[in-house]
């Protein structure tokens, strides 16, 4: 197969880039280790992050509690950061960025953000449900050839990424996919397509 030229415009629009409109560079302030000594004590070292590219921690940073309660904004927006897997440094800073939530670090002690931030995590953890694992000793070793020949299996699992332009999809979620093909034939193109969809929200992707 002769590999072919594509245009660079066609190629971003795969990818949802605007490449004639560039997103701005995130700052890339210095690492800044995770320690109680931030909160309250060294406001210059929370760490920036770029808002725009975490949606859900710009709303929840927004969106304010009724009856008016700073601890449960803090909170929400802090549990936001964690889901986001931001630094104690890099949550302080998205807390700073309101005047009221900037009042309620400062009036802490020191520490009190990393243990907040300690709490949410052991909720989540709690939240998630955990799946009981197969041992060599119960996994089904043999098929049923009977019912594989009358075509009474159980459907097999259904793809959820990268749909087609016929409606079909390539990928399973959750799951490790793999690609066979001749060399340069675009298998690592057609890999890294569901990233950025798959990353525009909560999901996420390794390659």
């Amino acid at each position: 197969m002769t590999p072919q030229r594509m245009d660079p415009h066609a190629l971003a629009e795969l990818f949802g880039v605007d490449i004639d409109h560039p997103k701005p560079k995130a700052p890339n302030p210095t690492k800044v280790k995770d320690s109680g000594s931030t909160n309250g004590q060294r406001p210059d070292q929370a760490q920036p992050i770029y808002l725009d590219w975490y949606p859900h921690v710009r709303k929840a940073l927004e969106a304010r509690v009724t009856p008016a309660d700073r601890s449960q904004d803090a909170w929400n927006v802090l549990w936001a950061c964690v889901d986001a897997e931001l630094t104690l440094a890099q949550g302080e800073w998205v807390l700073r960025q309101r005047d009221d939530l900037a009042g309620w670090v400062h009036e802490n002690p020191a520490g009190d953000l990393e243990r907040t931030i300690t709490k949410i995590r052991a909720q989540r953890q709690a939240q998630q449900p955990t799946a009981a694992t197969e041992s060599e000793d119960t996994k089904p070793r043999y098929v049923d050839i009977a019912a594989m020949l009358g075509g009474t299996l159980p459907e097999p699992p259904k793809p959820h990424v990268l749909t087609r332009q016929d409606g079909h999809r390539l990928f399973y979620k959750g799951r490790v996919n793999s690609l066979f093909g001749d060399s340069e034939v675009g298998k690592t193109w057609i890999s890294l397509l569901p990233a950025p969809r798959s990353c525009s929200g909560t999901a996420k992707s390794s390659f």
